[in-house]
């Protein structure tokens, strides 16, 4: 680091917040509660020490109880004891203080977002079983409509066939095949939290692999949000099968990017939660890569560590008694099915009901 880069970061944090305190008391408050009307201060942090290029510091060579115990000094210092520390020490906990605020804020981002996904999820799972348990009572005026006109003596097509097209357009769109389709359309009305958040989210550099629908998502929905776009333009659009009707089916433009936004706030926290979406400046949600031992070091020590775990040099032969006793499991399967224990239909397996 350059010696104006370090002055500058000095400099940064003794300036005045708008709060008020110090940029530097600013990062030391602790976070509020964890709700997401708190989460705008967090990302301002983020957008604070990112703006510095805290997250493209290479600091893979130190480790991070050390970071910690640095940042900690930094944590319960005051602003103006800053000018009384040495260059090498003001430099290390400047650096660490930053660093790991950076990391505590964006797992705190992260969390928040996927515990706000999980809620919007909840209610709108418990407002779809409670509208269905209403629905019986209209379900039931519904039928003695029908029968009312099937005992009209003198009825007439014409008359018939209007009503029960009213009644189609009445109805239609309160059918669903099942309950979870009834959710993800209660979940692609208006919900202005939940695009707060996705503007939010795009501002991080979130990455992830190449194909991950969470990841696409958000390039697309970056591109509309820059364009402020508030309808769907037409085109292609990753996202699971379930939210397909919603969001390449749907006439109403407005409804089909409310559910490409709910489809890409659920694929990210799964994404996450399954390690195919990081963020490089995070503790909790890095890369796989990140967390585990770096290539030299493995090189070194792969030996050792095979020896530990009692591993065989070469992966063919650890793989091959499993081979074998997959082969083994196969066999017994088609004799079981030739004798007619078990039947295979669908690529399933089927056993015989118990009997009494």
């Amino acid at each position: 680091m350059t010696p104006d880069q370090r002055r500058a970061w000095e400099a940064a944090l003794r300036q005045k917040h708008k709060n008020g305190y110090t940029n530097l008391e600013w990062l030391q408050q602790a976070p509020k509660k964890r709700q997401q009307k708190n989460t705008g201060d967090l990302f301002n942090k983020i957008s604070f020490i990112t703006a510095f290029g805290v997250a493209h510091a290479d600091l893979s060579t130190v480790s991070r109880a050390r970071l910690q115990h640095y940042a900690h000094r930094l944590q319960h210092r005051r602003p103006k004891r800053l000018r009384t520390l040495g260059e090498v020490t003001r430099t290390l906990e400047i650096v660490s203080f930053l660093h790991v605020s950076l990391s505590e804020a964006t797992d705190t981002v992260v969390h928040l977002a996927g515990k706000a996904t999980s809620d919007v999820m909840s209610r709108a799972l418990a407002n779809v079983k409670q509208t269905q348990a209403t629905t019986l009572a209209d379900y039931q005026a519904l039928l003695h409509k029908i029968f009312a006109m099937a005992q009209d003596p003198t009825p007439k097509a014409v008359v018939v066939q209007t009503k029960l097209q009213a009644m189609a357009r009445e109805w239609a769109p309160r059918f669903y095949p099942n309950r979870a389709s009834a959710v993800r359309a209660r979940l692609s009305e208006p919900q202005p939290a939940v695009r707060k958040l996705l503007r939010q989210l795009t501002t991080l550099n979130i990455q992830g692999n190449p194909t991950e629908r969470a990841i696409l998502g958000l390039g697309q929905l970056k591109c509309l949000y820059t364009h402020e776009q508030s309808a769907l333009p037409e085109g292609t659009y990753q996202c699971s099968k379930g939210w397909t009707k919603l969001i390449a089916g749907e006439p109403d433009h407005e409804r089909a990017l409310r559910a490409l936004e709910m489809s890409t706030l659920t694929e990210l926290r799964k994404g996450f939660r399954r390690g195919s979406c990081w963020l490089d400046h995070s503790l909790s949600y890095r890369s796989r890569d990140q967390m585990l031992i770096s290539p030299d070091l493995w090189k070194l020590q792969r030996a050792r560590h095979m020896s530990l775990l009692r591993l065989p040099a070469r992966p063919e032969d650890y793989i091959a008694h499993l081979v074998a006793a997959a082969d083994a499991g196969i066999e017994r399967v088609a004799q079981a099915v030739a004798r007619g224990d078990v039947s295979v239909s669908d690529g399933e397996l089927h056993l015989p009901a118990l009997t009494a």
